[in-house]
């Protein structure tokens, strides 16, 4: 799990990712997860996320990424599962210089990894 901080105020870490993700935000149209309102955001699908570790470079390629009212983030089964090679990023949903009470939520899957050389 990543979290990241999104504010209107300022320009944070994952301000981009929340602004993108946020005009994609379809109150019509929610997608039902145990129970819990989602709102796809298929924007940010095929992008990839790097983390660089001191043992080496992991590349994941986001395939699914959502809108859910904070309140409710915890509620949703698939954000707390484990599942392997899986990285989940959470930030807070900023738009139109406004904080929003959603969190946008981004699943990425590994497809590759490459170790560090040892000097």
């Amino acid at each position: 799990y990543v979290l990241g901080h999104s504010w209107a105020q300022s320009k944070l870490v994952f301000n981009p990712l929340s602004e993108r993700a946020t005009r994609e935000i379809d109150e019509r149209h929610p997608q039902m997860e145990h129970g819990v309102a989602t709102y796809a955001v298929h924007g940010l699908n095929g992008y990839r996320v790097t983390l660089r570790t001191p043992n080496g470079t992991l590349t994941y390629l986001v395939r699914r990424a959502f809108a859910v009212r904070k309140q409710l983030a915890g509620d949703v089964g698939s954000v707390m599962a484990n599942i392997p090679d899986r990285v989940v990023l959470i930030t807070c949903a900023v738009g139109g210089g406004t904080d929003l009470d959603y969190n946008i939520i981004v699943y990425a899957y590994l497809i590759s990894s490459v170790a560090t050389r040892a000097p």
